[in-house]
């Protein structure tokens, strides 16, 4: 990759350094702050309006964005220098932002004339040590530039540059997103190489809390609280490094979502709850802060240019990926008309159709409903806002839209779905499954290898747009470890030409799908014999 490829998109911010959570600055200048967008996500009342009404449930604030017309308007006014952001980000390592914001060396009087006519032995001396200094520098940097020489032109190659990815606090002009503790949430970003209009949106992921203790331990963690996030981070997903030749998206935008509200990204919903004797509130805005994320790209950061955007995500947040595709595509729809919105989730498929437990399975329950079950507890308990188009299909029963097996047959987003056939904490973890699985574990795995991929086919062929989806599909029991970009894991699939096969990575599976390339089958399913102990084995 040339130089003029990675070349970044910027303009010069003078010597402000963000600082705080709370947005101190030091000074600096040209700054850009949060305009104002919309004000059902910027009202802590919110605002309780769909195409086809409320939808969000449960006690508390529930604060709902709107789906079709997310922002529709832009309405212009001064800025709030409440919390400024940087039109470009300082450069990288917070020493180098120290080393920045140090004073330069002034040689005042008391160094004057006087001082360097006195030579001495020991001022010469010390000349010596300095010009010897300089030549050992000299010599070893020409040591390392011979050693990183390119064979090919006989120049040589100087040390990337690293280019860090720059917290934006989503505060005062966004009250409603928050984290479980109430302190703002926001997002990481890095612009692309010159004139690229390609977005990666990325989620992070972390499980979910389900009880109220769960919750209330949570918030005082990173994945509950923004306090003690860094300001900077570098490359948090394989798909967000802009370094690595192998990605094909190293030279997109890159947003990190962090996850701080233990609500798979879907939540909307303030409440305070009693937990031994103590009144602890408790902030689900997972689904909130995604829409105040793409607010503030489209308004500040020229997400208005795009015209491909891919959302991602891993584990939980693979899910809130799967929750709130359809709204990003049409917040898109409005304000960037040439985007093409794409998702490409990570192990978040939870859960299949139709699935039991360990227990229901063993007393000879194979159709169960705990998908089901799951989704309403956690839609009562976060009031997730949920997806439009399943909500008012499947209307009194709308909290099911939470179960991605129910969902996917009404998303209305080309999805490419990342999913390990035996993925353990799906097994384990939520379905209880003894571990290690001997005997009837084992026969547990099969069936639930077997529910998961008729739940994926089956939602695919009942979706309008069948066509447009795809799956990744190893028959591996990991979570999320052998999935995404990064990884080297290669399977068997067809290609254009005639009773061709090709082992190829999901890098390779995703960029031809994503870009329209179309050389590779897009529906790629490791086949495995069922009861062969290499198709449970780590990948």
């Amino acid at each position: 990759m040339d130089a003029e490829e990675v070349e970044r998109v910027s303009t010069a911010i003078g010597d402000g350094v963000q600082d705080g959570y709370m947005g101190s600055v030091s000074p600096g200048k040209d700054y850009l702050t949060h305009d104002a967008i919309m004000k059902s996500v910027r009202s802590s009342g919110g605002v309780r309006s769909s195409r086809n009404g409320s939808i969000a449930r449960g006690t508390g604030v529930e604060n709902v964005s709107p789906r079709s017309a997310l922002l529709k308007h832009h309405i212009p006014s001064a800025y709030d220098t409440a919390f400024p952001i940087p039109r470009r980000f300082a450069d990288d390592m917070d020493a180098g932002l120290t080393a920045r914001s140090q004073p330069r060396v002034a040689y005042g009087s008391s160094y004057g004339p006087h001082h360097i006519c006195a030579w001495g032995i020991r001022s010469k001396l010390a000349v010596l040590a300095v010009a010897t200094a300089l030549i050992v520098t000299v010599a070893v940097v020409a040591y390392h530039g011979v050693k990183s020489a390119d064979n090919s032109s006989g120049g040589t190659t100087p040390a990337p540059q690293l280019n860090w990815m720059n917290l934006v606090l989503l505060d005062t002009e966004f009250p409603a997103a928050r984290c479980l503790d109430g302190s703002p949430s926001g997002f990481y970003y890095r612009a692309g190489a010159r004139n690229s209009t390609t977005w990666v949106i990325f989620l992070e992921g972390g499980d979910i809390c389900r009880e109220i203790s769960d919750c209330v331990d949570r918030k005082s963690s990173m994945l509950g609280s923004s306090r003690n996030w860094a300001r900077t981070k570098l490359n948090p997903n394989a798909i967000l490094n802009d370094r690595d030749i192998t990605n094909p998206f190293r030279t997109a935008h890159h947003i990190y979502v962090p996850y701080c509200g233990g609500d798979a990204h879907s939540g909307n919903r303030t409440a305070t709850f009693e937990y031994f004797g103590v009144n602890h509130t408790l902030v689900f805005a997972g689904h909130t802060t995604i829409m105040a994320t793409v607010a503030t790209l489209l308004e500040e950061f020229g997400m208005v240019n795009a015209t491909r955007v891919l959302v991602s995500g891993d584990s939980a947040g693979g899910l809130g990926a799967y929750l709130n595709i359809d709204f990003i595509t049409d917040a898109l729809a409005d304000a960037a008309p040439n985007a093409i919105v794409k998702g490409a989730p990570l192990g978040g498929y939870y859960l299949a159709r139709n699935i039991s437990t360990f227990g229901e399975w063993q007393a000879g329950d194979e159709y169960g409903d705990f998908d089901l079950s799951i989704a309403f507890d956690l839609h009562e308990f976060y009031g997730s806002v949920l997806d439009i188009s399943c909500a008012v299909a499947l209307d009194a029963n709308d909290s099911y839209c939470g179960t991605v097996g129910v969902l996917f047959r009404y998303l209305q987003t080309p999805i490419l779905i990342a999913e390990n056939v035996y993925d353990g904490d799906k097994i384990y973890t939520r379905l209880g499954c003894p571990n290690p699985p001997y005997g009837a574990g084992e026969d547990f795995i099969s069936y639930y290898g077997q529910r998961l991929v008729t739940s994926v086919k089956n939602g695919i062929e009942q979706s309008n747009i069948s066509y447009e989806h795809g799956y990744w599909l190893p028959s591996c029991t990991d979570h999320t470890g052998n999935l995404g970009v990064g990884s080297t894991y290669s399977m068997a699939a067809n290609t254009t030409l005639p009773n061709s096969t090709q082992n190829v990575t999901y890098a390779q599976v995703l960029s031809d799908w994503f870009y329209d390339i179309n050389r590779l089958d897009h529906r790629v399913l490791q086949q495995c014999v069922l009861g062969n102990a290499s198709c449970w084995a780590e990948c």
